[in-house]
Parts: structure tokens; C-alpha cells; sequence
């Protein structure tokens, strides 16, 4: 990329609907029904509601095993995909 400003416009035309739809920025309970449906197809939602029942002091919930569950497949992914990657470059 020849300018630095490309990729910045990118990443946060990315970040801001990512972290709305997880509920970071603003509770999805003041959201209309279609945001927080579309919120559930995001991995970042899961997340953010096993730590609130994690600062609460609940650790045994669903919501915290469903948080753990979701990051480790997408930490899984990441890891296959990115050895993928560095493999064929190296090749």
C-alpha cells in the first residue's frame, strides 16, 4: 500500500461494527431485536459475555464455557490457517 491512512480506514470501518455488535461499546439490550440476532454470528459477543459473568464472580455458567468453547475453535483456525499460510510462502 502506498499510503499508511488505507489500511487504518480499513481496520477501523471493521472494528467499530465488530465491537457494537458485541456489545462492547454499548449494552446490545438498548439495541433493536435484528442487531442482537445479528450480534450472536459474532465470536467477539461470546467473549465479552463470559467475562461480564467472569467480573461478576460466576465461573461455572454456560456463558463462560460457551466463551471458552468459541475462542479456542477460532484459536484453532487462526493457528491452521496462519501455519498454512507461512508454509507456502516459505516453500
Amino acid at each position: 500500500m502506498r499510503q499508511i491512512g488505507s489500511p487504518a480506514a480499513f481496520w477501523t470501518g471493521v472494528n467499530l461494527p465488530t465491537l457494537l455488535l458485541a456489545g462492547v461499546l454499548l449494552p446490545l439490550s438498548l439495541a433493536p431485536g435484528w442487531m442482537r440476532l445479528l450480534a450472536h454470528l459474532n465470536p467477539l459477543y461470546y467473549v465479552v459475555e463470559a467475562s461480564r459473568d467472569l467480573a461478576a464472580g460466576t465461573i461455572t455458567s454456560w456463558t463462560v464455557g460457551q466463551g471458552f468453547l468459541v475462542m479456542t475453535l477460532l484459536t484453532i483456525l487462526v493457528l491452521w490457517w496462519s501455519t498454512r499460510t507461512y508454509r507456502r510462502a516459505v516453500a
